[in-house]
């Protein structure tokens, strides 16, 4: 699942609480549900990680990222009538879980972990990552529906823009 669609679907989840830490949790949590739907880009992580240069994995995140930071200033300037604070911890209690992935794929493949991680006492923050990954790796591999990778990111375009036109442009209430 792209982390654009993680963050839309973080911040729709964060709508039925006030709490900002409920509503991170909820994030999280939606994290999880939705990355059990097949979204068949699973073969996207796995060449990453066994060549951290492939030119198909770093074009998709680089254009996920892009269309990411498109809907978070989408968010933070298109008036909505929504929490901007709760929409923001949304996207990212969406994206956290694929972050966590992220610094458990490069610790073990490799690479130097982010600073943040290397503060952790020893031990610890590979404890709580590889716990993390195997959590959620149960979820991705939870459906084991074979579907094209381009058929994925036709349904997860389509949830974007009814996202944006619904949600974002206030034409509906949710």
């Amino acid at each position: 699942m792209t982390l654009t669609t993680h963050a839309a679907v973080g911040m729709l989840a964060t709508q039925w609480t006030d709490s900002i830490l409920v509503g991170l949790l909820f994030a999280i949590a939606s994290h999880y549900v939705i990355d059990a739907i097949p979204h068949g880009d699973e073969f996207l992580y796995w060449r990453y990680v066994h060549n951290s240069k492939d030119t198909l994995a770093l074009c998709v995140a680089a254009i996920d990222v892009f269309l990411l930071v498109l809907l978070l200033m989408a968010v933070v300037n298109i008036p909505h009538g929504y929490n901007t604070l709760m929409l923001t911890v949304g996207a990212i209690g969406g994206v956290l879980p694929d972050l966590l992935v992220s610094f458990y794929t490069k610790q073990y493949g490799g690479a130097t972990p982010a600073a943040a991680v290397e503060r952790i006492p020893h031990g610890v923050a590979e404890r709580v990552l590889a716990e993390h990954f195997s959590v959620h790796m149960f979820f991705h591999n939870t459906m084991r529906i074979p579907i094209h990778f381009r058929i994925a990111l036709v349904y997860q375009l389509a949830f974007m823009v009814l996202f944006v036109y619904f949600f974002l442009l206030g034409t509906s209430t949710i």
